[in-house]
Parts: C-alpha cells; sequence; structure tokens
C-alpha cells in the first residue's frame, strides 16, 4: 500500500540525505515492495493482504535492495556490475548526461537508422535515459517483467541497462521507423504495446533478456 511505501522511501531519504528523494526512486520501491510480497513474481495482480509481521519484512528487503542499487552495493562487488544510482538520483542528476551520452553512442553504433529518426522526433537520449534508467524500466514495462530485468541488473550492473535499453529498441526498431516522429515518444511510452510488441517477436521478457545478453 501507500504506507508501506512512503515508509520506505521516507527511510531512504533519512538514511542518504544527499540523495533525499527523486521521482522516479517510488516507482523502482513499489516494485520491489510487490516483488516481495508476492514472493518474486508479478504475474498474478489480485490483491494480497499481508499481517504486520510480513509488511515490515517486506519493507526492509525493499529498503536494503534499494539502498544497494542506490550506494553501489557491497565493496566486494565488481565495480562494473555496480549500479550507484544515487549518481542519477541525487539534485542535478550528475551523472545523467555520461549515460545519455553512452546510450546514444550504444545507438549509433547498433541501431543507427534508428538514433537518427529518434532525435528527428525529438527524442534526445537525455530523454530516454530520464524515463528508463531513473526507474529502471518500471515506468515503461508491464510490472510482470520487472523481477526478470531486476535480477539480471543486479548482476550485472550498468551493463545490462545499457543492454536492456537496445533490446527494447531493437524489438519496436521496425514500428519507429515507420511511425510519423511526434508519435514515437508516446509508443516508448505504452508498456501495453512494448508489452505486445515483444511477446509476438521474442516471447516476451526471456527474449528480451536473450537479445540483452
Amino acid at each position: 500500500g501507500r504506507d508501506l511505501l512512503a515508509d520506505v522511501l521516507v527511510a531512504l531519504a533519512t538514511a542518504s540525505p544527499e540523495t533525499g528523494y527523486c521521482q522516479g526512486m517510488n516507482l523502482v520501491v513499489g516494485a520491489l515492495l510487490e516483488t516481495a510480497a508476492r514472493a518474486g513474481s508479478l504475474e498474478d495482480d489480485h490483491k494480497i493482504i499481508l499481517s504486520a509481521v510480513e509488511e515490515r519484512r517486506c519493507q526492509r528487503k525493499a529498503f536494503w535492495l534499494c539502498h544497494a542499487i542506490a550506494h553501489g552495493g557491497p565493496k566486494s562487488t565488481p565495480k562494473d556490475s555496480r549500479l550507484a544510482l544515487s549518481e542519477l538520483w541525487r539534485p542535478g542528476m550528475p551523472s545523467l548526461q555520461m549515460r545519455a551520452f553512452q546510450l546514444d553512442q550504444l545507438c549509433q553504433t547498433y541501431l543507427p537508422k534508428l538514433r537518427v529518426h529518434l532525435k528527428r522526433s525529438g527524442l534526445a537520449p537525455t530523454q530516454l535515459a530520464a524515463q528508463w534508467y531513473l526507474t529502471l524500466f518500471a515506468y515503461v514495462v508491464d510490472a510482470s517483467w520487472l523481477p526478470a530485468l531486476f535480477d539480471a541488473i543486479f548482476r550485472d550492473g550498468w551493463k545490462a541497462v545499457h543492454r536492456i535499453a537496445l533490446a527494447l529498441l531493437a524489438v519496436v526498431r521496425d514500428d519507429l521507423l515507420n511511425m510519423k516522429p511526434d508519435a514515437c515518444g508516446k509508443y516508448l511510452r505504452d508498456r501495453d504495446r512494448l508489452k505486445e510488441a515483444a511477446s509476438e517477436r521474442v516471447g516476451g521478457v526471456d527474449g528480451v533478456l536473450r537479445l540483452a545478453a
């Protein structure tokens, strides 16, 4: 519920005042709470009732997972697998331009025609990075996909984030190239159409992750 989400967000802001709260954190924490409450699966969206003890357990899981996402996890974690998303969540979003530049360069290498088309559509890499990366894709994909995407991201860090972004764009590349420029942004925010396209062409989230491997 909203109270559970609010409690975790307040705890995160208190634990990391230099980061505080950023738009998009609520989607990440909400997905982590739902995943914890539903034992790792978001396929079934029926309402569930938790005891007070179970609610606290879910909150603790969501807090520590989000804390690890924000601050890079344990020092034993390989450096290229650490997300350190606080660099995106801090006021001013200090690393957003760098991540957007990386996404732009990857698109130039692997999806050059689509890159040109999106720029003509007014979709700068910064916009995609803000929508996708700040929320770890929770803003744009079906909720049932998030546990699988989060698993890959927790394991491989930014490498997985960039690869998932490229895979999603590759899945809908032909659709986007055949659209009028002003329709591309709306399409990329439509999670139902993204899910339908991925299901038809690559078999859903598992296919997206295979493309991203």
